[in-house]
């Protein structure tokens, strides 16, 4: 029966409606929720599923202050005005003492709005956006005497589709820069300021398929010591430009992107590297002699009573010296690893901490058409080249600015490069040689985790591309690097993509990885690492001579 049917009796005959706020009585099922869109346009459609041991069963609106039944199973409703609309289930049964009673589920809410919702965001095609030049300029768009940024695209052009267009970084008054859109006046107007000695470079740092702009030397060009580089986010929404959205690169991203660099190279640098601590356990005991003087069982006859003081002396790994955040991070990267944690868990938790360090959504890439070599088959692995993509644009980001910006200034200059990759939650970390974005890798052609094929070399794979992998340092040859790199083509040439893949070579089952394949083409071409090879996985057995001959 439905509460159409039966609802005018029970007013009619004046029978008690028990509402009960949780749950149902013992005679029926628990209450559903009702099945409504989030948001609509005002025509929508609620439903529920019958209740089979109840009574009656019901849809009801909350209208003017009370809960009106506005059908049963499945309620069409259009031409609702913009507004929230709030529903829930009643199911009731009939005890022939009390009468119906009526028990509620939870609610479910439908916003109506008229308006046209935006479409989602489409990214132009991520080699174009990876390619884009920038100029920035500094001056003062306001006349306060703090000088500002102005950044735009080179070619002028007013993005409209998600990207980064013309953007003012107005400086504060405690050197800290706010990010703001440029209107046609302030445009006309900076584009007149000479040119700033800033360091730009590109990279999707937060993976959602629309490129980022990483300023350095900030400090200098604005002549304030204290201002941040920066981070500038694409708004990542077509339709009218919208600002970027700034994140400086302050002491705490610094030490975070410090920190985790390590652990990304190399799982076990924590464990292992951490400074041990000392402490001492001390323990009481008490002991008593029971001397019987005493004839009343009730009278303690225990006497006298000892104390006894013993310690106990342990050494532990203090991982407080480090960010918390890099901790939390690396911890579930060796606990996934390990099989101490579940990769689905292990991912989400990784991620809700890397949307927290930077302050902003991270995901909506497409990861496909970035790889150009087909699906990655398993999500997990597909999330875990996504999580160290956004890692490596932290580490790469902060290392412009901080401790290790000389050296790799100095790896960019006319250098072969040593850039490398790990996916997070699996093996260790994959190298590859890197020249004015081509690349030199070799991989495993069975793409399934832990199942082992050949050695595949190949240059300019995909999944090498400059934007997706970490800088570690450079190989100097025994020529300048465009013709050092040609004799790494040349060998790599040369190799018959015939060796057995091994994931860990140092176990002794005869086969070889990406960086025993690193290893023995730097050495076949005589070249000198700025990094030992010997300290990644499979490094420390390079490929051997003869197979570049």
């Amino acid at each position: 029966m439905k509460f159409a049917h039966f609802r005018p009796a029970i007013v009619a005959a004046g029978l008690v409606v028990v509402q009960a706020a949780t749950g149902i009585s013992a005679y029926a099922q628990s209450v559903p929720p009702p099945t409504a869109p989030a948001t609509s346009t005002g025509s929508y459609t609620v439903s529920y599923p019958s209740c089979h041991s109840c009574d009656a069963d019901g849809l009801f609106e909350w209208q003017a202050g009370t809960w009106e039944y506005v059908g049963s199973g499945s309620v069409v409703f259009s031409g609702k005005p913009e507004g929230s609309y709030h529903y829930r289930v009643g199911y009731g049964i009939y005890d022939p003492y009390l009468g119906y009673a009526i028990s509620y589920g939870p609610e479910a809410v439908v916003q109506v709005t008229t308006a046209v919702p935006a479409p989602d965001p489409v990214a132009p095609d991520p080699a174009i956006q990876l390619s884009a030049q920038f100029e920035i300029r500094a001056g003062d768009i306001d006349g306060n005497g703090r000088r500002d940024l102005f950044v735009r695209p080179a070619d002028g052009s007013d993005a409209h589709d998600g990207t980064i267009g013309p953007n003012l970084l107005r400086q504060n008054a405690d050197g800290t820069l706010s990010a703001g859109l440029a209107n046609a006046a302030d445009v006309a107007f900076a584009s007149s300021w000479p040119l700033a000695d800033v360091g730009v470079s590109v990279r999707d740092i937060n993976v959602d398929g629309f490129a980022d702009v990483v300023l350095n030397g900030v400090d200098a060009a604005l002549g304030f010591v204290d201002v941040d580089d920066q981070i500038l986010f694409a708004p990542a929404r077509p339709g009218n430009a919208l600002p970027a959205r700034a994140r400086p690169i302050d002491a705490a991203l610094t030490r975070f992107a410090t920190d985790i660099s390590p652990h990304l190279v190399d799982p076990n640098h924590f464990p292992s590297t951490a400074p041990v601590r000392y402490a001492v356990i001390r323990f009481y005991e008490i002991y008593c002699n029971y001397l019987g003087y005493s004839t009343w069982p009730e009278v303690n006859d225990f006497w006298p009573c000892f104390v006894s003081v013993s310690y106990a002396y342990i050494a532990y790994r203090d991982y407080s010296v480090y960010d918390a955040d890099a901790i939390f991070v690396a911890s579930k990267d060796f606990q996934m690893i390990h099989g101490y944690e579940p990769r689905s868990s292990g991912l989400d938790a990784i991620e809700g901490k890397l949307q927290d360090v930077l302050d902003i959504e991270i995901g909506g890439w497409n990861s496909d058409e970035l790889f150009s070599d087909g699906a990655v088959v398993d999500e997990a692995i597909r999330r875990g080249i996504e999580l160290f993509v956004v890692l490596a644009g932290i580490a790469d980001a902060a290392a412009q600015d901080g401790p290790e910006g000389d050296d790799q200034a100095s790896a960019n200059v006319d250098r072969v490069l040593l850039k490398g990759r790990r996916v997070l939650g699996y093996g260790p970390f994959h190298t590859v040689l890197e020249y004015r974005g081509s690349t030199i890798s070799a991989f495993d052609t069975d793409d399934r985790a832990f199942v082992d094929g050949t050695l595949l070399s190949e240059v300019d794979w995909p999944r090498d591309r400059p934007h997706l992998t970490m800088q570690l340092g450079a190989v100097d040859g025994p020529a300048p690097a465009a013709a050092y790199w040609a004799s790494l083509l040349a060998a790599d040439a040369r190799y018959d993509d015939d060796l057995p893949y091994d994931l860990f070579p140092s176990l002794g089952f005869g086969g070889y990885n990406s960086n025993s394949y690193v290893a023995g083409i730097i050495n076949a071409t005589a070249g000198i690492p700025t990094r030992p090879m010997s300290s990644f996985v499979g490094g420390e057995r390079p490929v051997p001579l003869a197979e570049f001959n």
